[in-house]
């Protein structure tokens, strides 16, 4: 049992809790009758089996409610990883076998009763209940085990492997890389599903107990998961199963949410305003609009039928005539970014124009700031706008009639955070 003890003196050393230890305690008795159901393994082998119940018992913890997860690149969030594997020790010579036990007497068959003389045939009767069994014969006696065979010298102990990597720090309650989060508008946000159980098979994944989103990627084998830009409903919980087996589940923060954020998803416009001033309001809509060969097929939020977005329907209405949207005011002297996704695809798209009000001027002062104009293909596109004033201001969003009904733009996930755009 030396092997055993130091095996336990290993676990206690690198902090692992009490379920390895009642796995591995010989005065438990569990190690006992692990050793008697394996008395032809070898002592590498049940190495490998202690192991393995370590890590399962590790990835209990690691995925339960209180459990941790480790995080490695900025852009990464990930678990423990495995180090590389000790060298095997050479097998000891295997001990003799026992010699085999006697087999037992068979017991004796009793005698068969006398037959009586031979009666004339008489009428066919009715049928009689079924005899009663005989007893069966007494068992012979079992053979004594033969001893069991000497055990064969340990092999030299290879290098340890490493059971957890030197970097990666177990964060409480499974953050992501920061405890803050990930940067809304952040590009290209992986997660990868790292599988210590050996398992192989189908691969899924569920966000907040939901399916993913289309918006949401995933590698050939379906192990990697990517955010292609990180949004404000990003944020949760992204668990994977392989063969319906949870494997980790890890915890995304999303930071520089704000209350100019809107995605439109729960059919308003958030803090955000129609204005009297414009000729017509720009609408909630979900799916294709209206008009045949022109607007999206779908939002950007979720990235199909049942999401929401904003769009001018330009059905009706004079060319040049514009909807606004409006935003809360916002104070100057401090810089911001505006970012949104546009859909403009269409043969009469007129321009979709961004501009700032300046409202502590007299008369108040319209900057336009950016402007888009004419068809820019039949996908969202992203925007950014760096806001500056030394006013208080609010955010325009303009969106214009073109030359007839093939002219619908549609706008998504409007977020604005602190700083200068970033391209």
């Amino acid at each position: 049992m030396s092997e055993t003890k130091e095996m336990i003196a290993f676990l206690k050393n690198t902090n692992i809790v009490g379920d390895i230890l009642e796995v591995l305690e010989p005065e438990r008795g569990v190690v006992k009758d692990i050793h008697k159901r394996q008395t032809s393994s070898s002592l590498h082998a049940m190495f490998q089996q202690l192991l393995t119940m370590q890590e399962s018992i590790l990835e209990t913890h690691c995925t339960s409610s209180n459990g941790t997860v480790c995080s490695r690149a900025k852009t990464k969030i990930t678990i423990v990883s495995e180090g590389p594997q000790g060298l095997s020790g050479v097998k000891g010579n295997e001990g003799m076998p026992g010699d085999k036990g006697l087999p037992g007497l068979n017991g004796l068959v009793g005698d068969l009763g006398y037959q009586g003389p031979l009666g004339p045939p008489g009428d066919k009767g009715q049928r009689g209940l079924p005899g009663l069994r005989g007893l069966p014969g007494m068992n012979g006696e079992k053979g004594q085990l033969g001893e069991i065979g000497q055990k064969g010298d340990q092999g030299p102990k290879g290098p340890d492997g490493k059971v957890l990597d030197a970097d990666c720090a177990c964060k409480l309650k499974q953050q992501s890389e920061s405890d803050q989060g990930i940067q809304v508008g952040s590009k290209n946000i992986v997660i990868d599903c790292k599988n210590s159980t050996g398992l192989f098979g189908l691969v899924t994944w569920t966000h907040d107990l939901n399916n993913l989103g289309s918006r949401v990627k995933l590698s050939s084998d379906k192990h990697q998961l990517t955010i292609p830009d990180v949004l404000p409903n990003d944020q949760g919980n992204y668990t994977c199963f392989i063969n319906g087996r949870k494997i980790a589940t890890y915890e995304l923060k999303v930071k520089g949410i704000t209350k100019y954020n809107c995605d439109f998803e729960a059919g308003d416009i958030c803090l955000w305003k129609q204005v009297p001033s414009d000729n017509f309001d720009w609408l909630s809509h979900t799916a294709g609009t209206p008009s045949t060969a022109t607007g999206p097929s779908y939002d950007h939020t979720i990235g199909n039928v049942r999401g929401r977005y904003l769009y001018i329907e330009t059905s009706s209405h004079t060319r040049h005539e514009y909807a606004d949207l409006v935003s809360p005011l916002m104070t100057g002297n401090q810089d911001r970014c505006l970012s949104l996704w546009y859909h403009m695809f269409g043969s009469g798209i007129e321009k979709l124009e961004i501009g700032i009000i300046q409202k502590t001027q007299t008369p108040t002062n319209y900057l336009v700031l950016q402007v888009l104009s004419g068809g820019q293909g039949f996908q969202w596109n992203r925007l950014n706008v760096t806001l500056s004033s030394s006013f208080d201001y609010e955010v325009t969003i303009r969106g214009y009639k073109g030359t007839d009904y093939h002219g619908d733009i549609a706008i998504d996930d409007i977020i604005v955070y602190n700083g200068k755009c970033q391209n």
